[in-house]
């Protein structure tokens, strides 16, 4: 059977925004893996480019002379096709922090990518066209998230058993937390711009849907949430409130698969849908008592406009529900965009959920002024 998405050569995305570069530092790009090929040479070629810029085999690499946005079109041939990216790099100057405006993505990657054929292929595309800078990943493994990392060129990866932060800026220490992991991203560590991005995947048995089907009321379904998923979220908790106090400017972003559904979409407006409940899901209450804002929900106020249902675009037979998130916390953050991906956003999805990428921007120069904790 000849997979519909399959074509020899094309662009993963029709304009690409390059990571942000200092005025006087050096700076690389990994530029293949822009494009998608199967079998045949991959030559590139840059158009239009700035006279700082050279492309040395996959990569473009130089040292910018000179604050400024520079644009160009990244070109590559095989024999027979030719695609063609925009592709837009970012100057500042030295005085300014690098990563003012980020992308982070939460994605389940179905055990990691092997359930579809050409997964590898497709989680790239979708990483690359979402313009993500942090990547949250679960069902993953270490050796799929350092594949992706090393295909991406990026040099951070965090994490162990399936949840993983990957991310094209460096990730300088870690921590552990019931069912999550997180790596401390710096943007930037002559200015200490710095997030603790965690990467969550919360258990899955008992699952409160399901109960609610069944015929559950309110109670039941909320004694099963505290049994498994509820304690895993407050102990996350816990740990990042203690981190908080040791270092109360760098922010936290807990994303993942949470195997439970919102108090904020599970409404009387929704609860027609919802197996005529209201239900106060524990781990969402638990994170927004705690401080932290579901971004997705932040941009999206109305559960019946925007449902954002990513578990399950593959099985329209499963009670459809938003469980996978993008919570926030801390000031030196504001949530700019959010948005919901799944099939109908990329051909050729590879998962069995939906994914959410949150633009964040930096509302403060510093995160912190001391060192990591």
């Amino acid at each position: 059977m000849v997979d519909p998405t399959f074509v020899a050569l094309r662009a993963r995305t029709d304009s690409y925004r390059g990571p942000d570069a200092h005025a006087g530092a050096p700076y690389v790009l990994v530029a293949d893996v822009l494009f998608s090929v199967q079998g045949g040479a991959l030559t590139l070629s840059i158009d239009g480019a700035p006279n700082w810029l050279s492309l040395t085999g996959e990569l473009l690499s130089g040292t910018p002379d000179g604050p400024g946005v520079h644009a160009f079109d990244l070109i590559a041939e095989t024999a027979t096709d030719r695609a063609v990216i925009r592709v837009t790099i970012p100057i500042l100057a030295d005085d300014l922090a690098l990563g003012e405006n980020w992308r982070m993505l939460t994605y389940n990657a179905w055990y990691r990518g092997t359930h579809v054929p050409d997964g590898g292929r497709k989680e790239l595309d979708l990483f690359i066209s979402s313009g993500a800078d942090v990547i949250a990943l679960q069902e993953s493994s270490d050796t799929h998230a350092r594949k992706a990392a090393e295909a991406l060129g990026w040099p951070g990866v965090a994490g162990e058993g399936d949840h993983y932060v990957i991310s094209r800026y460096p990730i300088v220490d870690t921590r552990d937390a019931p069912a999550a992991h997180a790596g401390l991203v710096s943007f930037d560590a002559g200015h200490r711009r710095a997030v603790w991005v965690w990467s969550a995947h919360l258990g899955y048995q008992y699952y409160g849907p399901y109960g609610a089907r069944d015929g559950h009321n309110v109670e039941e379904v909320i004694f099963d949430e505290n049994r498994e998923r509820a304690p895993e979220a407050r102990g996350a908790i816990a740990v990042m409130d203690e981190m908080t106090r040791a270092a109360p400017r760098i922010p936290h972003v807990y994303a993942g698969d949470m195997n439970a559904p919102s108090h904020l979409d599970w409404t009387e407006a929704t609860s027609e849908k919802n197996f005529g409940l209201t239900v106060p899901w524990p781990v969402s209450t638990a994170l927004e008592e705690a401080g932290f804002i579901d971004t997705y929900r932040e941009i999206h106020r109305d559960p019946v406009i925007d449902p954002g249902l990513s578990w399950t675009p593959r099985f329209p037979g499963e009670p459809q529900d938003r469980i996978d998130f993008i919570h926030a916390r801390g000031d030196a953050l504001a949530t700019t965009d959010s948005v919901y991906l799944g099939p109908e956003a990329l051909p050729g999805w590879a998962s069995d959920h939906g994914a959410f990428v949150t633009q964040f921007r930096w509302r403060v120069q510093m995160a912190e002024s001391g060192p990591s904790a």
